[in-house]
Protein backbone atom coordinates (compact mmCIF):
# COMPACT_ATOMS: atom_id res chain seq x y z
CA UNK A 1 0.00 0.00 0.00
CA UNK A 2 2.81 2.36 0.63
CA UNK A 3 4.25 1.67 -2.73
CA UNK A 4 0.81 2.79 -4.73
CA UNK A 5 0.45 5.76 -2.05
CA UNK A 6 4.30 6.90 -3.04
CA UNK A 7 3.44 5.96 -6.87
CA UNK A 8 0.22 8.61 -6.39
CA UNK A 9 1.83 11.52 -4.91
CA UNK A 10 4.33 11.57 -7.37
CA UNK A 11 1.70 12.44 -9.81
CA UNK A 12 1.68 16.12 -11.11
CA UNK A 13 -1.88 16.59 -9.82
CA UNK A 14 -1.09 14.51 -6.74
CA UNK A 15 -3.90 14.17 -3.87
CA UNK A 16 -2.82 14.40 -0.08
CA UNK A 17 -3.44 12.25 1.87
CA UNK A 18 -3.69 11.99 6.17
CA UNK A 19 -3.15 8.24 7.05
CA UNK A 20 -3.15 7.40 10.36
CA UNK A 21 -1.07 3.94 11.14
CA UNK A 22 -0.07 1.71 13.87
CA UNK A 23 1.70 -0.53 10.84
CA UNK A 24 5.35 -0.64 11.33
CA UNK A 25 5.05 -2.46 8.14
CA UNK A 26 4.00 0.56 6.46
CA UNK A 27 6.17 2.57 7.81
CA UNK A 28 9.18 0.57 7.29
CA UNK A 29 7.93 0.46 3.76
CA UNK A 30 7.82 4.30 3.21
CA UNK A 31 11.37 4.38 4.75
CA UNK A 32 12.46 2.53 2.04
CA UNK A 33 10.61 4.27 -0.69
CA UNK A 34 12.78 7.72 0.47
CA UNK A 35 15.56 5.67 0.71
CA UNK A 36 15.40 4.21 -2.76
CA UNK A 37 14.56 7.77 -4.89
CA UNK A 38 10.78 9.19 -3.01
CA UNK A 39 11.51 12.63 -1.98
CA UNK A 40 11.81 13.44 1.78
CA UNK A 41 9.72 16.42 1.74
CA UNK A 42 6.81 14.67 0.58
CA UNK A 43 6.55 12.69 3.56
CA UNK A 44 5.92 13.85 7.23
CA UNK A 45 5.35 11.98 9.80
CA UNK A 46 3.40 13.16 12.85
CA UNK A 47 3.47 11.05 16.40
CA UNK A 48 0.90 11.59 18.70
CA UNK A 49 0.97 11.08 22.48
CA UNK A 50 -0.89 11.27 25.18
CA UNK A 51 0.03 12.85 28.65
CA UNK A 52 -1.30 11.15 31.45
CA UNK A 53 -3.71 14.07 31.99
CA UNK A 54 -5.19 13.23 28.75
CA UNK A 55 -3.80 15.93 26.94
CA UNK A 56 -2.59 15.07 23.32
CA UNK A 57 0.72 16.36 21.67
CA UNK A 58 2.25 15.78 18.51
CA UNK A 59 5.75 15.70 17.04
CA UNK A 60 6.40 16.37 14.06
CA UNK A 61 8.96 13.68 12.76
CA UNK A 62 11.30 14.54 9.69
CA UNK A 63 12.86 11.42 7.69
CA UNK A 64 16.67 11.84 5.54
CA UNK A 65 17.22 10.82 2.02
CA UNK A 66 18.34 8.13 3.46
CA UNK A 67 15.24 7.12 5.19
CA UNK A 68 15.90 7.30 8.41
CA UNK A 69 13.61 8.82 11.26
CA UNK A 70 14.60 12.19 12.62
CA UNK A 71 15.05 13.72 16.31
CA UNK A 72 11.86 13.16 17.69
CA UNK A 73 11.16 10.03 17.09
CA UNK A 74 10.40 8.37 20.47
CA UNK A 75 12.42 5.66 21.73
CA UNK A 76 9.08 3.66 22.92
CA UNK A 77 7.33 3.87 19.58
CA UNK A 78 6.07 0.74 18.05
CA UNK A 79 7.94 -0.74 20.74
CA UNK A 80 4.77 -3.10 21.84
CA UNK A 81 4.64 -5.22 18.56
CA UNK A 82 8.52 -6.23 19.68
CA UNK A 83 7.43 -7.17 23.11
CA UNK A 84 4.25 -9.59 21.48
CA UNK A 85 6.44 -11.07 18.84
CA UNK A 86 8.89 -12.16 21.64
CA UNK A 87 6.02 -13.03 23.81
CA UNK A 88 4.61 -15.26 20.91
CA UNK A 89 7.96 -16.78 20.18
CA UNK A 90 8.09 -17.84 23.52
CA UNK A 91 4.79 -19.41 23.74
CA UNK A 92 5.73 -21.49 20.90
CA UNK A 93 8.65 -22.91 22.18
CA UNK A 94 8.86 -26.53 22.49
CA UNK A 95 7.87 -27.24 26.26
CA UNK A 96 9.29 -29.64 28.34
CA UNK A 97 7.11 -32.89 29.37
CA UNK A 98 5.64 -32.26 32.74
CA UNK A 99 5.09 -28.38 32.32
Amino acid sequence: MARHLCALALRPTAPRFLLETHSRVFLLAVQVAVASGFPADKVRIVWVDQAESGRSTTQVITLDQSGRLGDGWPLTALGEDLRLARELALLGRPRAEGR
